[in-house]
């Protein structure tokens, strides 16, 4: 369709404005985003790269938010974290515009202190996001907790029903509270999934809602990746013999993760495949006179599978799936050996630099997203993955389909903790999604997430 006189005309007066901001003679509106920064966190990467997207628009300034204090119960660490919080809301009464970076466990260690924290942050900002990286329905009541207790007895599990519904009435309180503050100025929630948008939409009945998938890396960032690095280069530099094949997990270890199917698909791959897990314990789990976090220690614990399935008394089985292996020139010849051999073809590679995360992506021969069903919204490490150009393989969850509902079908897939299944995709699955990648990071990508923020901004 031709543009018409008036289109024509409004792209001239917004060149014009365009050039005078750009030489200074309209100062750029200040944009501040309250998140944590410079920590090892995945909030921490996106939030740097989303403050250098929406730089070409705004005066951007990120507020880094204090975890030392946040993060810690107690009474003299809460009056520090209060006070810190009191002193960004101060701050953000200068900006015309705010992004509140929301995870729960940025604001505090209870519902009750993070409510409150984030409700002086929403309040003194005049025009606002608040980017909610989850959002759990409501799904557990008083009586569904009462009843569960009365059928198991078990207090540990009504202890944990009851926190569930804390954090459930928690995400719905903020969303509260941006509603109330949109009845006076321009207040918005922004979501990464389809799901958490029909949820504060249609659940909690609050109409400002945008969602756009996460994004990282600019068009001429992914270019680079695409040229990045050499495989036997890469091995070397890690450890590796030349000619391995390179099956990789990333991010934080955590138990929703699945990583124990990783490690079982080991048990069906050749010899020359490794796993190498790139990311270490997550902060947040480091307890005091702990020696090892009981989900480390079970995954160490469970390349020792072979033995104790032996005790077991599925010896045959085994000795079979052995044999045919060594017949095939594939495996060890006994089953020690066969529980030595995953041992050495496993791999903690602990924390990376941003660069090294995004060339690992890259280079391995499968990424694996083993995740179970937990309710999470958008993986960063899926979409880091997807743009990365890797060779990606995600369980059957939620939160995937979730992100399919925006980039179509990108990856390979297959069910959470089938690790057969994984393991013969990895070997014998070799389509190409590379169109389709393409065609999908032309649709969301982070120039397109910060256009749909100033968007909101402006609305």
């Amino acid at each position: 369709m031709a543009p018409t006189k008036i289109d024509i005309w409004t792209m001239k007066v917004l060149t014009a404005r365009n050039k005078i901001v750009k030489h200074g003679a309209v100062p750029m509106k200040k944009l501040a985003i309250v998140s944590s920064y410079n920590e090892s966190c995945g909030n921490a990467s996106y939030t740097h790269v989303l403050k250098n997207a929406l730089s070409s628009s705004y005066e951007t300034e990120v507020i880094p938010l204090d975890l030392f204090f946040i993060q810690k119960s107690g009474k003299l660490f809460k009056k520090h974290a209060d006070e810190h919080i009191r002193e960004i809301a101060e701050k953000l009464k200068s900006f015309d515009c705010v992004n509140i970076q929301f995870e729960a466990g940025l604001y505090g260690t209870n519902p009750a202190d993070i409510l409150r924290r984030v409700g002086w942050l929403i309040e003194a900002s005049r025009n606002i996001i608040v980017t909610m990286h989850r959002v759990d329905p409501p799904s557990v009541t008083i009586a569904d907790a009462i009843g569960q207790w009365i059928e198991t007895r078990s207090n540990a599990h009504f202890h944990a029903l009851m926190n569930r519904r804390k954090y459930e009435r928690l995400y719905q309180n903020v969303v509260n509270k941006v509603a109330e503050a949109s009845k006076e100025k321009n207040a918005w929630v922004f979501v990464h999934t389809k799901r958490d948008r029909r949820i504060i939409k249609e659940m909690y009945g609050f109409d400002n809602c945008i969602d756009h998938p996460l994004a990282f890396l600019t068009p001429e960032e992914r270019a680079q990746v695409k040229d990045m690095g050499n495989k036997e280069a890469f091995l070397a530099k890690h450890g590796f013999n030349p000619g391995t094949k390179l099956v990789g997990i990333f991010g934080y270890i955590s138990a929703y993760k699945g990583v124990e199917t990783a490690v079982a698909a080991m048990e069906f791959l050749p010899p020359n495949y490794a796993l190498a897990m790139f990311g270490s314990q997550h902060p947040q789990t480091i307890r005091e006179y702990t020696e090892i976090d009981p989900f480390l220690a079970k995954i160490t614990d469970s390349v020792r599978s072979i033995e104790e399935r032996r005790l077991a008394g599925e010896q045959k089985a085994l000795d079979k799936l052995i044999k045919l292996k060594v017949a095939k020139g594939q495996g060890p010849t006994t089953l020690d050996d066969a529980r030595e051999d995953l041992i050495r073809r496993m791999r903690f590679m602990g924390n990376l630099s941003d660069p090294d995360f995004i060339e690992a992506l890259h280079l391995c021969d499968a990424v694996v997203l083993p995740y179970l069903e937990v309710g999470q919204s958008m993986s960063g490490v899926l979409v880091l993955a997807l743009e990365s150009g890797a060779r990606m393989f995600a369980s059957n969850n939620l939160s995937f389909f979730e992100a399919r509902k925006y980039f179509g079908e990108v990856y390979n897939t297959f069910d959470i903790g089938n690790a057969m299944e994984l393991a013969q995709k990895i070997q014998f699955t070799d389509r190409d999604f590379s169109k389709e990648r393409d065609a999908a990071y032309e649709r969301f990508n982070i120039r397109t997430l910060a256009g749909l923020m100033e968007k909101t901004y402006n609305a």
